[in-house]
């Protein structure tokens, strides 16, 4: 799987976990997504549980404390 493919599916996830439709392709790799108002701190989480669910994987709790994670960049490097 791609970067980019990566991407896409991070972003439909967003969307689906209640990511306004559309705003989130709008929105930088970098630009927090707390910040822009994205998601929520609730949301975050529901994203992040998504993600291990989608790619199989568990992303350890010291990783949600990356100064990134919260950009669409971060995500997809989890």
């Amino acid at each position: 799987m791609s970067e980019d493919d990566i991407l896409q599916a991070v972003k439909k996830i967003i969307q689906s976990t209640g990511g306004m439709p559309g705003v989130v392709d709008g929105v930088g790799l970098d630009a927090d997504l707390l910040n822009a108002g994205i998601v929520d701190s609730v949301g975050f989480i529901a994203v992040v549980v998504a993600i291990e669910s989608r790619f199989r994987i568990r992303i350890p709790a010291a990783d949600l404390e990356l100064p990134d994670v919260a950009t669409l960049r971060g995500l997809v490097r989890l």
